[in-house]
């Protein structure tokens, strides 16, 4: 992955009662990991604005994986996902500086829109910045079947990203948390959940 970084260090501010960064924190560095990416890409946020290219945010996923302390030094690393016509996917680690500690790992997905959240296609709507995000996109990221590796657990990936009746390997079999079925399909004959653990 083709990753560009930025540094803070937590202050008091960043932290909760219990002397760790406040959970809600991380999302907002992300922004700032993402608002940072685009500087250092040559293409800024005011940039894209004034040129009437909006990235709202639709979803975000964080997992926390190690609390970060007040005075720790963090490296957010920000690369591009997934890059369509109309949506981007952002990715994002942040580690401790020091010891190279993940602390979370995330995403963010942005409808490419004009001002009215109208969607564009930024391929047509710009396409030197379309280029430059390709470039950006590591190809390698990207499967033969089309599918990008979110970072998360395989079973989710089946969850979100096949639809319900595809099967994963062959050797892969599920039991659904509700009636204890073995499977090897996203969810069961009721439609519950299926643990691949």
């Amino acid at each position: 992955m083709k990753t560009r970084d930025c540094e803070i260090r937590v202050i008091y501010g960043d932290t909760d009662a219990m002397g760790i960064v406040y959970h809600v924190n991380y999302i907002k560095w992300f922004e700032k990991g993402r608002t940072e990416w685009l500087r250092q890409i040559g293409y800024t946020y005011k940039k894209m604005e004034e040129e009437g290219i909006w990235l709202p945010v639709s979803a975000v996923t964080c997992d926390y994986k190690a609390p970060a302390k007040y005075d720790d030094v963090l490296i957010i690393k920000t690369w591009i996902k997934k890059l369509k016509g109309a949506t981007i996917i952002m990715a994002y680690e942040i580690v401790k500086a020091e010891t190279g500690e993940i602390c979370v790992i995330g995403t963010t997905t942005h409808p490419v829109t004009n001002p009215d959240l109208k969607p564009l296609r930024l391929k047509t709507m710009n396409p030197e910045l379309y280029g430059i995000m390709k470039e950006e996109l590591d190809e390698e990221e990207v499967p033969k079947d089309g599918y990008i590796d979110l970072g998360i657990p395989f079973r989710d990936y089946l969850l979100l990203e096949m639809p319900i009746t595809s099967t994963c390997q062959p050797d892969c079999k599920g039991i659904c948390v509700e009636c204890g079925q073995n499977l090897n399909i996203a969810t069961c004959e009721h439609n519950h959940s299926v643990d691949y653990s």
